[in-house]
């Protein structure tokens, strides 16, 4: 049995399935840390190591399965993923809590051209109940041109998740319980708010890991409060992803290793025994950025939102399809995009430029006073996570 008083320290999710990885469900039950594991691990690609049908493969056998396919690489996400998160199926499968479980059902989408990204994975735990668990926003430019489409329509993700959710409630039984970080966390709410009533039935708690919100325009205001006592809410300090759209459910405001933009990344969120670390508020700085959205979203119609989340992904992609590709062909990637952004209509410049703008001179400012170091030494710390 692990040591309690071990359990106690200060760590990150790694840390809780060293610490605590070892005492099972029927003695401790399924808690927020737990949810977050399961979020993270859905950002890996799982195509050889789960079947989409079947009966699917424990942690364990999974986290043999991906180590065999990545002896030339180590497996990690690109983008702002964690690099650590191949980290978290191996700990899993090391972890008496984890290495039983089954994943079955793993399902991804992506499409370059109508701008979707998607992907989901079930997961069968040692107390009987079933996680499914919606994949946030990836490397993709696409999977980033969805997020923002959000704000003027449903988009292709929220309907795959709402299928997905459908299906495996046919294809199992006992108690569901569904959960995402990021935008898989959005998804996780429009599956189980716009699901029938069998599966409303069937969901214990919905798990919500710094998640977007919805525009009142879109989706069914009445249906989101409607599942509101199963909601589990969380955010870091520096919030600015929880801040896009409205969402009527409250939150708690979690602790965070690092600073500004990064705390988003759930391999920074402190934990301590079994749930995280607290702080009392969201930060004055993210607040701001939040109010500067909604004043540059919500306030025009839905014809501007378009061409926002068009223009602006228009320009980010003449420098290549994905994060990673932007990066690698820097600086001419870069100059191609300024050039792209050039010719973008004023209006919705404007509103890009006061958006990304604050964004980043906030998330600096704030580092700076955390860290108390340079600025340089601050942008590097906002976009490489912590170790």
């Amino acid at each position: 049995m692990a040591d309690k008083n071990e359990g106690q320290r200060m760590g990150n999710i790694l840390d809780y399935l060293s610490w605590r990885g070892d005492i099972t469900f029927d003695i401790d039950p399924f808690n927020e840390v737990d949810s977050l594991i399961l979020c993270q691990l859905s950002y890996l690609d799982l195509s050889d190591v789960v079947d989409e049908e079947g009966h699917g493969i424990t942690v364990r056998q999974a986290a043999k399965r991906f180590a065999a396919l990545h002896v030339e690489d180590d497996g990690a996400p690109g983008g702002l993923v964690s690099p650590l998160t191949p980290l978290v199926l191996e700990a899993m499968a090391a972890s008496e809590r984890f290495a039983n479980a089954r994943l079955f059902h793993y399902a991804e989408h992506l499409d370059d051209v109508a701008g979707e990204q998607f992907a989901a994975i079930s997961v069968k735990l040692g107390d009987g109940s079933t996680y499914v668990a919606f994949r946030g926003t990836d490397d993709t430019f696409a999977g980033w041109r969805e997020d923002f489409a959000m704000t003027y329509t449903v988009v292709g993700a929220q309907t795959r998740a709402l299928e997905y959710l459908e299906a495996t409630r046919k294809s199992t039984r006992g108690t569901l319980r569904v959960g995402g970080h990021s935008k898989g966390a959005n998804l996780a709410v429009y599956a189980v708010a716009m699901s029938g009533w069998r599966t409303q039935r069937r969901v214990a708690d919905v798990w919500v890991h710094d998640g977007p919100g919805f525009d009142e325009n879109t989706v069914n205001g009445a249906k989101l409060e409607a599942i509101a006592p199963k909601v589990r809410r969380y955010v870091p300090e520096f919030c600015v992803v929880g801040q896009i759209m409205s969402q009527p459910y409250p939150y708690e405001v979690v602790a965070s290793a690092t600073s500004g933009v990064m705390q988003h990344s759930g391999m920074n969120w402190q934990v301590k025994g079994n749930r995280f670390e607290r702080r009392d508020a969201i930060d004055a700085r993210a607040l701001r950025f939040g109010e500067i959205f909604s004043n540059a979203i919500k306030d025009h119609d839905m014809d501007f939102r378009r061409r926002f989340t068009s223009c602006f992904f228009d320009a980010l992609e003449a420098g290549g399809k994905t994060m990673g590709e932007l990066s690698e062909d820097a600086p001419a990637s870069y100059l191609r995009v300024a050039r792209a952004y050039s010719t973008i209509d004023t209006d919705v410049r404007d509103a890009v430029t006061e958006v990304v703008g604050l964004l980043v001179g906030e998330a600096i400012s704030k580092g700076i006073a955390d860290a108390g170091t340079s600025a340089a030494g601050v942008v590097a710390n906002l976009f490489s996570s912590k170790r």
